[in-house]
């Protein structure tokens, strides 16, 4: 069970870098909502 939990919150947290990541790309690399949507997409899967 321990070992579940574990493994959900890394999940979570993994996605949610992925997200801050591309924010970060979009504002400072001033790229399009087209880059960063790709970059989620193939970041998370």
């Amino acid at each position: 069970m321990t070992g579940d939990l574990a493994g959900v919150l890394i999940s979570i947290v993994f996605v949610f870098a992925v997200i801050l990541a591309s924010e970060i790309l979009r504002k400072i690399g001033n790229l399009g909502n087209e880059f960063t949507r790709k970059f989620i997409h193939i970041g998370v899967a």
